[in-house]
């Protein structure tokens, strides 16, 4: 069966990371998988872990986290295009550069200083989709900024969680209507912030 999307979410690996900012990709694939009944297992020959899921009509998507770190995720994106030569193929990464929870689907483009995704377009990977997870900013309220490295490897407030859970979950939804109804269905909805109750 035809591969119709490869979903590929960045992070770090180990536990120590599980919780951080710049995890919020693999948390994208991990609510993703639970949503669509599949499970995750490691790969060592794709350097990542996976999970093949079907939809409901029948649209076959390839989930992963690349257990490398984050500044060679490359690796595991050369290995499963290699292999499975997806349709389409959805990169799932944090962005400082958005407010935490607001969610941005672009096509290609630059890293903007994510080395992820500078792994990825090193790799071969330059004009894929990209959902980009706003995680707040990096400068604090005296107007400082925190060196960049070391907010994504922070962890999140419980008042920025309570932002982010929701925004993960349109984050699942953005790429199933992918999916279905393409980009540009996709791209309306995910660059939609939600209203908030008055």
């Amino acid at each position: 069966m035809p591969l119709h999307l490869l979903c590929i979410g960045l992070g770090n690996p180990g536990s120590e990371y599980l919780h951080t900012r710049h995890n919020v990709g693999f948390r994208v694939i991990d609510t993703l998988a639970a949503q669509l009944g599949c499970t995750l297992r490691r790969s060592t020959r794709h350097h990542a872990m996976t999970a093949r899921c079907t939809t409901d009509d029948a649209r076959t998507l390839l989930l992963a986290q690349p257990l490398t770190f984050m500044n060679a995720s490359g690796l595991a994106f050369t290995s499963l295009t290699r292999q499975y030569h997806p349709e389409m193929i959805i990169i799932c990464s944090d962005d400082l550069d958005l407010p935490i929870g607001t969610l941005r689907w672009t096509r290609g483009g630059s890293s903007g200083g994510h080395r992820g995704l500078q792994s990825i377009i090193d790799a071969g990977g330059k004009d894929t989709l990209r959902l980009r997870i706003g995680i707040g900013t990096n400068r604090t309220t005296n107007g400082h900024r925190i060196p960049a490295e070391d907010f994504v490897l922070q962890q999140f407030s419980s008042t920025e969680l309570a932002t982010l859970a929701p925004a993960i979950v349109r984050a699942t939804a953005a790429i199933l209507l992918l999916a279905h109804h393409g980009f540009d269905a996709a791209q309306q909805f995910a660059n939609t912030r939600p209203e908030t109750p008055s």
